[in-house]
């Protein structure tokens, strides 16, 4: 009988030792799994912050592109009017060329505008005629 007795205890012991080593493993799998999360966690907060920053940044510079786009419109509304004064004294020199005699081709040359913007010279100036 004391080997069944030695033999039962020698199992038990094998038995609790095997139980010891699979409860170790499965405390050091689950202190793993639970720096993974923290890592994994770290992770995601670190690219949704990123994300965020980008997505902040894509809106504010919209709207100074929108602000400059305003601004820039300003501008140009501006300059056309400060510069229809010296369109007009340009298309003043042209019909001047006109009545002087000179021909539509060499105003043209002089000028470098195309025949269409001596017609239109010729127009405001009542029609005379540039050959």
């Amino acid at each position: 009988m004391t080997t069944k007795t030695a033999g039962g205890t020698g199992r038990s012991a094998a038995a609790r030792k095997a139980a010891e080593a699979v409860a170790r493993r499965a405390a050091e799998f689950q202190k793993r799994e639970k720096e993974l999360l923290a890592l994994a966690t770290e992770f995601h907060v670190a690219v949704d912050k990123a994300e965020k920053v980008r997505a902040d940044s894509e809106a504010k510079a919209a709207r100074l592109v929108q602000d400059a786009d305003a601004k820039a419109a300003v501008l140009r509304e501006k300059a056309g009017a400060d510069a229809a004064g010296f369109d007009e004294q340009a298309l003043a020199a042209v019909r001047r060329m006109i009545e002087f005699g000179e021909s539509r081709d060499a105003i043209m040359q002089i000028t470098g505008w195309p025949a269409a913007r001596i017609r239109e010279a010729q127009r405001a100036d009542g029609g005379r005629r540039a050959s």
